[in-house]
């Protein structure tokens, strides 16, 4: 019977092992961390223009679909991130606690805000553009937002989180996978098997 139980704690171990090894590796981090920074360029014909890494924020640049052929390909992730966008998203400090927690822990999202707020404000010099505030807040409160620019359209993945899994990096906001996205020959490498470019200076707008 003893022997049957070493027999048993030794399996359990050698099951369990591998897996607390993958988890030892998996390090939360923010996507200022990660050893990209600038301008990614995506190949012609994908309908994600390219990624720009800004401190902690991510750019995504979307091209036209007008201007890409049937072949194409990222236009389910094109479509996917503006559904994303799109999520409701509200300030639920109007609803009633029973509200709350139902909506938070369907979707798990957080609502009190207020006192990242209250720290970004001490921060606000006078000197400050609304450019600069806004990269403020966005550096630091996690959200998407989406801007048409001067030709250019792109979603703003503010304040993402970051996962190292080993080689790769996986960018997540609110809990859903955005990239997962690891260094090959240069170049950047998604899930997808879609590789981006860096471009030495080039940022789009």
């Amino acid at each position: 019977m003893k022997r049957n139980l070493l027999l048993f704690i030794g399996l359990f171990f050698t099951l369990i092992g591998p897996k607390s090894s993958v988890l030892a590796q998996v390090e939360e981090l923010t996507l200022s961390d990660v050893p990209f920074v600038g301008y990614y360029i995506a190949p012609e014909d994908h309908a994600i223009e390219g990624l720009l890494f800004e401190e902690n924020q991510l750019l995504i640049y979307i091209k036209d679909q007008h201007d890409l052929t049937n072949e194409a390909t990222g236009l389910e992730k094109s479509q996917w991130l503006a559904d994303f966008h799109s999520f409701p998203y509200p300030d639920l400090s109007n609803y009633s606690e029973n509200v709350r927690e139902r909506y938070l822990s369907e979707d798990n999202l957080p609502y009190d805000l207020q006192a990242d707020y209250k720290e970004i404000v001490s921060m606000i010099t006078p000197e400050m553009t609304q450019l600069d505030i806004l990269n403020l807040i966005n550096n630091r409160i996690p959200g998407i937002y989406y801007t048409e620019k001067d030709g250019y359209a792109y979603y703003t993945i503010a304040s993402p989180t970051v996962l190292e899994e080993e080689d790769a990096w996986n960018i997540q906001l609110f809990g859903e996978e955005l990239f997962v996205l690891e260094e090959v020959d240069g170049k950047l490498q998604d899930q997808d098997g879609i590789t981006y470019k860096y471009l030495a200076g080039i940022t789009p707008n």
